[in-house]
């Protein structure tokens, strides 16, 4: 079977971990671009509901940790992909 993109919802979850993991080895067999949409609140909402700065920045370092971990599996396994966040005004239905 051939796949011409393969999209990867990640929350940073060990479920969601284990997810990728399965859409790298798909793409892999299949040499698909992987699209990673990562689940998470915005910056904006972060900001806006989160009084504490210090775990406001918590969850920030948690999506940049997120897309640079995304980033070097794609790398380490020669595959192609995209790093889309999610927000409100992009939903996964749009992608």
């Amino acid at each position: 079977m051939q796949f011409g993109d393969i999209l990867v919802c990640i929350d940073g979850s060990d479920a969601g971990r284990r997810h990728t993991q399965v859409a790298l080895a798909l793409a892999a067999r299949s040499r698909a671009r992987v699209i990673g949409y990562y689940l998470a609140p915005s910056r904006e909402i972060i900001a806006e509901w989160l009084l504490d700065p210090r775990q406001a920045r918590t969850v920030e370092n948690d999506i940049d940790k997120a897309e640079v971990d995304f980033a070097r599996l794609l790398t380490v396994n020669s595959l192609d992909g995209t790093w889309i966040p999610g927000s409100e005004s992009r939903r996964v239905e749009d992608i």
